[in-house]
């Protein structure tokens, strides 16, 4: 269609974020990363997102300027959406972990929390109150809040 900018790509994706997208941090969260932060435990993201992965880490940074997550993957990056279990497996070798070491969490029980077990990672739905909790797997861990995995013995 021979449509060009004026500004770069990523100015504009970052326009029309800023117009249509928003993300919050969820109650528990903070105080979660700090803890990760203290007792040595890493973190990471897997995001379906239609944005960048580098958007979605700035916008990230923005939110919690003290985080330490290894990397940041999103689905519009690779062309692979959760429940996908190549996604997974990505970030598994990113982590350069055992999948059966590494706890995923999500608040979707179809998307996450059957994408990570089928990976073979450990899956916990936060139960977030923009989604339905009916049909749950016995196998998936479920929280109320966030900072209820500081206290979580698997």
């Amino acid at each position: 269609m021979n449509i060009k900018l004026s500004i770069p790509f990523s100015q504009a994706e970052k326009i029309i974020w800023n117009h249509s997208a928003s993300i919050i941090a969820v109650e528990g969260v903070l105080e979660l990363l700090d803890s990760l932060k203290c007792l040595g435990i890493r973190s990471a993201v897997i995001s379906n997102l239609d944005f960048s992965g580098y958007l979605l880490e700035e916008m990230l940074n923005e939110l919690f300027p003290n985080n330490e997550f290894e990397f940041v993957i999103a689905s519009s990056d690779y062309g692979i959406r959760k429940p996908q279990k190549l996604i997974f497996e990505i970030g598994i070798v990113k982590s350069g972990l055992a999948a059966e070491d590494i706890w995923y969490v999500g608040d979707k029980p179809a998307v996450d929390g059957s994408g990570s077990k089928s990976a073979g990672m450990i899956p916990i739905i936060f139960k977030s109150s923009k989604n339905q909790y009916n049909d749950i797997s016995k196998d998936m861990i479920m929280i109320d809040d966030y900072k209820e995995l500081i206290d979580i013995k698997i």
